[in-house]
């Protein structure tokens, strides 16, 4: 059995501050929860977003945009993790460096380019972190408050800070030694006395104890580990005692009152595994509070400043709130657990919450702005799709960047209307819409991580804009011939219904390519879906209408049923494509399939087979849209809207190149079209930092006849 240490007694009853917690800076000690709001990070508005809101979920309200890139779940707990500072006035996020923004005001001051974690002094009139010069690596700067004179520390380079003592006379840090194991190392504020402490760095915040000594979990390795052990160290020898090994921990936090941690076990572990546990002090006794045997992962726990309460994130990974993360809260023996964020109809993703005392300012959100036939949007535009008078608006996204930039949300637009309807989309990578089936919206949902591909189609209902998802597919590939997993074509809109074709690739194997044993057309509403069709070869479903399929096969273009029953074979030439020239698009519209590339636009009759449109096309075009009367294609940032009889160039601004510091950059096509009974929308991007994006409507009336 543990022995009992002797100070525990004194800690019990003496009032400890807790400093250089990665959650750090709780309000002090004694204030109640009912004074208390949960502050935390939101993706709703498509960039990374401080909302706070009360206890109990209610009254969430947006405090300060554009924070910076936040990385949930990549390093352990996650990159560029929102801080308090240690008198609970202001938070810090990850823009521009470090930005302190005051809770009460909403103001922001830069401190000189800090990486967090940032520690301050115990009479905070000075500040600590890793910042970078254009000359050097990081090191640990000291920085007097507010603005004053910096200070680099010697023998810090590329080394984390951790901890500032109660006396004011040490700064403790982690440092890795010759690309080996983490050490624990101190430093006075003033660069001298430059020593290395233990083999046990910082793995957790620090307590002081009233002894003098500090309490922490101890890393030691660069690697994952499974277990670290919670260690007591005399600053002044270096002397390590180990009360017990706990599970190693992603993030952690002690309680107000200085006797117990909570943690989150690290992400990377196989058992346990993103679950969260509380020691006491002394390290008798371990507690899990969230559930074993489910599929949900714990993390970010924050405690309340009456010590009563927990806050803390949940993921699940199945279903359409796959990816998820969302705010909870529990007691803190881990009882009456309550979810108080949700990912649809607005919220999005939601993590590391943070529990504040004192008045929070609000700042309203960024709106779209509608006059008329026109669009202004918050985001770069990637794509439309219309139905009569409405038309979807998907945002562009680079998928590279997605977890620390989300993807801001869809737009379902009327014109005329004031304000647009949003949908999520910050829990897709890219997000192409596909078409709208009365008041459902289909999109596809993409994730690209290195060799890696996940893929969902979801169903928008427009009246509750929350999805169902028929499909998941994942897939991965290692080079040309080499996939395995399923890759999904489609959807589209056929027979009254959503229809996705999945193709299923085994491994090589001792093959030299990887095998296609079956394909499966498929019908969907909601998230139930029917097979109509399997073989080992449907071919590649291009496009569809409410009566027919196109599949490309070997000897050309089949045309099927919406039940994938073949009804005619068309044969057609080769395109001459080259890399420079976008590969060929495919649309059906009424009794014609309409194929666009290779410099020709050309056009078949689906019931016999026959040849009845052929066109010259600038060879870079770009099919956007078509219908009975209008075929509408794109060069660069002209728009080519031709009938029976006419042709009009609509000329617009868009630009094709640039970055966003929010939003990552513009889509690679210029503009983008959709076309509806009601008219031709249009949609391209502008070099605006505030509305990049616009969407314009054409009434058919003022369409070339």
């Amino acid at each position: 059995m543990l022995k009992r240490p002797a100070w525990l007694f004194l800690l019990v009853t003496a009032s400890l501050a807790v400093f250089a917690s990665v959650s750090a800076g709780a309000p002090k000690a004694g204030a109640t929860s009912s004074s208390a709001r949960i502050l935390f990070a939101s993706s709703r508005a498509g960039a990374w977003t401080l909302y706070s809101m009360n206890p109990d979920g209610s009254d969430q309200s947006r405090f300060a945009g554009n924070i910076g890139g936040i990385q949930p779940g990549a390093g352990g707990d996650g990159i560029g993790v929102p801080q308090l500072t240690p008198d609970g006035s202001e938070v810090l996020v990850p823009s521009k460096g470090t930005t302190a923004i005051a809770l009460a005001t909403g103001a922001r001051r830069p401190l000189a380019n800090c990486a967090g974690p940032v520690i301050s002094s115990p009479d905070g009139t000075a500040l600590a972190c890793s910042a970078n010069t254009s000359k050097n690596a990081p090191s640990i700067y000291v920085i007097e408050q507010p603005g004053g004179p910096k200070l680099k520390l010697p023998g810090t380079k590329w080394a984390t800070p951790a901890a500032w003592s109660p006396d004011g006379n040490w700064i403790l840090f982690s440092l890795e030694s010759d690309a080996g194991p983490y050490d624990l190392w101190r430093v006075h504020p003033d660069g001298t006395g430059l020593q290395r402490l233990s083999r046990w760095s910082a793995a957790s915040p620090v307590l002081w104890l009233p002894d003098g000594r500090a309490e922490y979990v101890g890393g030691h390795s660069a690697n994952l580990n499974r277990f670290d052990p919670l260690v007591v160290l005399d600053v002044n020898t270096g002397k390590a005692d180990i009360l017990r090994k706990i599970a190693s921990p992603a993030s952690a936090a002690w309680s107000p009152d200085g006797t117990t941690l909570v943690y989150a076990t690290n992400y990377y572990d196989a058992r346990p595994s993103r679950a969260i546990y509380t020691v006491d002090v002394s390290g008798s006794t371990v507690r899990r509070l969230t559930p074993k045997g489910e599929d949900v992962y714990d993390s970010s726990p924050s405690w309340s400043p009456d010590g009563t309460k927990l806050a803390f994130v949940r993921q699940t990974d199945s279903g359409v709130d796959r990816y998820a993360s969302e705010v909870w809260t529990m007691n803190a023996d881990g009882s009456q657990q309550r979810r108080l964020t949700q990912p649809y109809p607005d919220e999005g993703e939601n993590v590391y919450p943070l529990w504040v005392n004192g008045p929070v300012a609000v700042t309203g959100e960024p709106q779209p702005q509608a006059a008329g036939s026109a669009l202004k949007v918050p985001f770069f535009v990637a794509g439309v799709v219309a139905r009569n008078a409405r038309v979807a608006v998907a945002p562009d996204s680079s998928d590279s960047v997605t977890d620390a930039y989300p993807t801001p949300p869809l737009l379902v637009w009327h014109p005329g209307s004031r304000r647009p309807e949003s949908l999520v989309g910050a829990l897709c990578g890219s997000i192409t819409p596909e078409f709208f089936a009365g008041s459902r919206l289909a999109i596809t949902c993409n994730h690209d991580f290195l060799d890696e591909h996940e893929q969902a189609i979801l169903d928008f209902d427009l009246r509750s804009r929350v999805p169902a998802e028929p499909l998941y597919a994942y897939s991965a590939f290692f080079g040309r011939g080499a996939q395995f997993g399923t890759v999904v074509d489609g959807p589209v809109f056929s027979g009254g219904r959503i229809e996705f074709e999945t193709s299923h690739w085994t491994g090589p194997k001792g093959r030299k390519k990887s095998q296609l044993p079956r394909q499966v057309l498929w019908a969907a509403h909601g998230s139930h879906r029917t097979r109509l069709a399997v073989a080992h070869r449907l071919g590649t479903l291009v496009a569809g209408d409410e009566s027919w399929l196109a599949f490309t096969v070997a000897t050309g273009i089949e045309i099927t049923s919406p039940r994938g029953r073949p009804v005619t074979r068309i044969r057609v030439p080769a395109l001459r494509l080259s890399y420079r020239v976008p590969a060929a698009s495919y649309l059906l519209t009424g009794s014609e399939l309409l194929r666009f590339g290779g410099g020709k636009l050309e056009g078949w009759d689906v019931g016999t087979g026959a040849l009845i449109l052929d066109r010259s096309v600038p060879a870079r075009a770009q099919l956007q849209a078509a219908d009975d009367s209008y075929v509408v294609y794109s060069i660069g940032a002209d728009l080519h809207v031709v009938s029976a009889t006419a042709e009009k160039v609509i000329h617009t601004p868009a630009f094709g190149a640039g970055w966003n510091n929010v939003y990552q950059g513009p889509p690679s096509h210029p503009v983008t079209a959709a076309l509806s009974p009601a008219g031709l929308f249009y949609a391209y991007d502008v070099k605006s930092s505030t509305f990049p994006g616009r969407v314009v409507f054409v009434p058919r009336s003022k369409l070339p006849r």
